[in-house]
């Protein structure tokens, strides 16, 4: 009987924590969606405010930014598929972007086109992966993402 009252009471307390995780991460994803961090120059600004402006030129970002720090520039055409939209609206962006110096678009002997992120939009992603590092470290999600995990380890091996 104690051993189901311990149990009982670790489950009510992982809903408890995993509550509160979740109230926080929707905090930090708020500010997120609000451009809430601080920038260092107008032109990552500008990259910040484009990015959370509309959810695709925010996938668009961070799939040029995978590509180029896997080592490989994503093509149009994977871009297309990845964003899952019409042509005209990726091309638009692929333009705008261009146009900013955000990234680099070269043609390869195929004529295929493919997309890097400049210097200065992997300087923001940079900066804004710091940012939120510091965010989760400030509002503790990451340690009581730690203690949701090990308090659901102890569920799982007492049941």
């Amino acid at each position: 009987m104690k051993h189901d009252n311990n149990l009982a009471s670790m489950q009510d307390l992982l809903t408890s924590l995993k509550k509160k995780w979740t109230i926080q991460n929707l905090d930090i994803e708020i500010q997120i969606s609000k451009g809430a961090r601080n920038t260092e120059t107008t032109v990552e600004r500008k990259i910040l405010e484009y990015s959370v402006n509309s959810s695709i030129r925010r996938k668009f970002f961070m799939h040029v930014l995978k590509g180029t720090y896997e080592d490989h520039a994503i093509s149009a055409s994977q871009v297309k598929q990845e964003l899952s939209c019409v042509d005209r609206t990726v091309e638009t962006i692929i333009r705008e972007c261009e146009k900013a110096e955000w990234i680099e678009v070269d043609k390869c002997q195929k004529g295929r086109r493919h997309i890097k992120a400049t210097p200065i939009l992997i300087e923001t992603y940079e900066n804004y992966t710091e940012w939120l590092w510091q965010a989760l470290e400030k509002t503790g999600l990451r340690r009581l993402g730690s203690a949701v995990s090990e308090l659901q380890k102890q569920i799982d091996e007492e049941s």
